[in-house]
């Protein structure tokens, strides 16, 4: 604790000083507590504060002043210590320590009012020297309110709006009637809060909005709020308040109670019955939907087009695509955009990309050809769409999209085509085809591994395909090619053990491994991409013993570019790596050579296909170190894929 300073003259000599606020503190104490009447000191003896405590707590009126004796402040707490009523700050010409214009507020500002409501901030006030109001940024006139504006409204300068309504004194929600009006004083809306939240009867304005909607005379709408969304009937009027068009949300209550029903992987519903029984339940947002996925099946979107012609906010052309562009909802609600006006086309597409990245690919295939229906020049739902066919394992089909796409945008369409060339890539023996290259000096000659052990591999790499291959067969036909073939001649005895566990490594480093694939419930991509990293690591893994195709080897006969194999793999990681984190700059700066991989070069391939790259030479790299190094257990351990 620092020497209290000399106790100036005037400064009683029962105060004390408080080296935390370094200021001379008088007035009673009970049990410790400050209680009473209080005044404080700064060091050079002027008088700072005034203020009342109750058992250490401030309460009722209290003043702070500046240097020369002038109030800088003034205000009241209640009886739990919050401040309670107008508090007040003045400013002086001369040299002050206190602070009375906070950060943003103008120099020309001389006095300052904030309302509380118990510790509430509900107004705010500025005011020049001369006692006029002004605003805070820059000193001006604060505006005169106009005619039609309601009194007691305050000018909102951020969004040069005047604002009236009530809020809860302790939360600051709005509560009940709002309303807002421009500069000017015309009505932008009167809306109905409840908890800060949109609830009850709104009249918005369409001020300066104008080609906002597609018939230029509406200019108003009115209807009702329920928890921020608009609800059944809107009315959409001109200047004289008449309606021009109406506008009808229904009721929207179930869309929070599970996914839609035309979300449904089952293609064997009857969807037209389901959306014919929605909409005499008036449940518009949910039969648009589901009259979406009707036209997809059928071809035919003339039901959609009917109810959303009925229903939807009739916005212009341009209004409606910025609505599409902006609309960023959870999955049962993205449909509520096509009543809002948003372009259909654009918003059934977005559901179909919602259910396919929520594995209802089955579903959105069916609103992806709705999308193409409502808009078959918009060449973005092929994209989706091929990713959706893959999502299904329809390759060839996804083939096709990629081909029409190519018209409309050749990156988007090498993004696909390189992505499905890895996912749908050829069971062949290919390990070997492409001769092993690396600038890596420092490699491995020849395996260390037994004969027995590199059997016992192969059969592990088998039983992991075949389990690919029983969860593929689940979800796709024997005769597509995606379907890793049958390895059942490699093991005459049956599956092999796979284990996981854990251990201690000599340097202390705990190792886990887990050789059991995760196959249950997994999306087909992600199978395909686990049956390519083990199918290339099982064809590697026979190279490296001399073959040329998948069988049980008899003896460990290396090629000669084995080491070059080994290096390889660790290279490519690194570079297929540095592609998807650092998109090639670390190999850009160090000079480190680029390869082909699936018909692209890996310095202009897109992140996440870099990534199933990445995966393959992963898997090649824990292969290779487990052929080189006894100590390690299996390749399936956490500390064999770094880079």
């Amino acid at each position: 604790m620092s020497k209290a300073p000399r106790r100036p003259e005037g400064v009683p000599a029962k105060a004390w000083w408080d080296d935390g606020d370094k200021e001379w503190v008088f007035g009673p104490m009970v049990d410790g507590q400050k209680h009473g009447d209080f005044t404080y000191w700064r060091a050079d003896g002027t008088k700072c504060n005034e203020s009342h405590c109750v058992m250490g707590t401030p309460v009722g009126p209290f003043k702070r002043f500046h240097e020369n004796g002038e109030i800088s402040q003034d205000g009241e707490f209640d009886e739990n210590g919050q401040l309670h009523g107008t508090r007040r700050w003045f400013s002086i010409d001369e040299p002050t320590t206190e602070n009375t214009r906070p950060s943003g507020v103008h120099e020309s500002i001389y006095k300052s009012e904030m309302d509380y409501v118990h510790g509430k901030v509900v107004a705010i006030r500025h005011f020049n020297r001369d006692g006029e109001r002004v605003l805070p940024r820059d000193g001006a006139p604060y505006p005169q309110r106009p005619e039609g504006v309601d009194e007691g409204a305050e000018y909102v300068e951020p969004k040069d709006e005047w604002s009236f309504g009530s809020a809860d004194g302790e939360t600051q929600q709005k509560q009940g009637p709002w309303k807002r009006w421009t500069r000017d004083g015309v009505l932008k809306e009167s809306v109905t809060y409840v908890d800060d939240v949109l609830d009850g009867p709104a009249e918005q304005h369409a001020i300066d909005m104008g080609g906002y909607f597609a018939d230029a005379r509406v200019v108003m709408e009115r209807g009702s709020f329920r928890e921020d969304q608009r609800v059944g009937a809107w009315e959409l009027c001109d200047a004289d308040g008449e309606v021009v068009a109406q506008v009808d949300y229904g009721d929207v209550s179930q869309l929070e109670s599970g996914p839609l029903a035309a979300y449904s992987n089952d293609s064997s519903v009857d969807y037209a019955e389901l959306a014919e029984q929605l909409e005499k339940e008036r449940r518009y947002v949910e039969a648009l939907v589901t009259w979406a996925r009707v036209a997809g099946i059928t071809r035919d979107p003339s039901r959609f087009e009917a109810l959303l012609a009925r229903v939807a906010r009739p916005l212009s052309e341009e209004a409606a695509a910025q609505h599409a562009d902006n609309s960023d909802r959870p999955n049962n609600w993205i449909a509520y955009d096509l009543i809002e006006g948003a372009t259909p086309a654009v918003m059934v597409n977005k559901i179909a990309i919602a259910l396919d990245q929520a594995f209802q690919s089955r579903a959105a295939l069916d609103f992806t050809n709705a999308a193409m229906l409502l808009d078959p020049s918009n060449g973005a739902f092929l994209f989706t769409r091929a990713l959706i066919l893959m999502s299904l394992g329809l390759g060839e089909q996804a083939r096709l999209d990629t081909e029409a796409l190519e018209a409309h945008d050749a990156g988007q369409a090498q993004f696909i085509r390189t992505y499905r060339n890895a996912i749908f890539f050829t069971y062949d023996f290919e390990a070997g085809r492409e001769p092993p290259e690396t600038t890596f000096e420092d490699v491995p000659q020849a395996p260390t591994r037994s004969l027995e052990d590199v059997q016992q591999l192969v059969q592990k790499y088998a039983t992991r395909l075949q389990r690919v291959r029983e969860e593929l067969l689940k979800k796709l036909t024997p005769a597509n090619p995606a379907v890793p073939p049958d390895l059942s001649q490699l093991l005459p005895e049956g599956p092999a053990e796979l284990e996981a566990d854990e251990f201690e490594r000599d340097d202390g480093e705990t190792v886990t491994y887990d050789e059991n694939p995760e196959v249950k419930g997994v999306d087909v991509p992600s199978l395909l991409r686990l049956a390519r990293g083990d199918w290339k690591a099982l064809c590697w893994l026979c190279w490296a013993c001399g073959l040329n195709e998948l069988t049980i080897p008899d003896a460990v006969n290396p090629p000669e570019t084995f080491g070059k194999a080994a290096g390889m793999a660790q290279q490519r990681l690194w570079r297929a790596r540095d592609q998807r984190v650092f998109k090639g700059r670390n190999a850009k700066q160090h000079g480190v050579p680029s390869f082909t991989w699936e018909g692209e070069d890996i310095s202009t391939m897109a992140q996440p296909n870099a990534n199933i790259a990445e995966q393959e030479f992963a898997e090649m790299q824990a292969l290779f170190l487990w052929l080189c190094d006894d100590a390690v257990k299996t390749p399936w351990q956490d500390n064999l894929r770094g880079s």
